[in-house]
């Protein structure tokens, strides 16, 4: 999904260059690293059902919804009626 991808991939970013500019003299690299790499792993499971429902509600916004069409002659759903 390519809402959970930006996500996954800008949050880490976002965290670890906002990290480093706060702690800019001495940046605790280890933690960085480390932390980074937990980030990315983790925010895509996280985000997946945000993101999933996030992506329908736009999908249902952009595309008309489609009408089955109408049985003629009583027939139930799925069953074809003979003329």
């Amino acid at each position: 999904m390519l809402l959970n991808l930006i996500a996954a991939e800008s949050v880490p970013v976002l965290v670890v260059g906002g990290t480093v500019l706060a702690t800019w003299p001495d940046p605790p690299w280890t933690l960085l690293r480390w932390g980074g790499i937990g980030l990315a792993v983790i925010i895509p499971f996280i985000g997946y059902p945000f993101a999933k429902t996030l992506w329908l509600f736009l999908d249902m916004q952009f595309r008309a919804p489609v009408r089955a069409p109408e049985s003629g002659g009583g027939a139930g759903p799925g069953i074809a009626s003979e003329r």
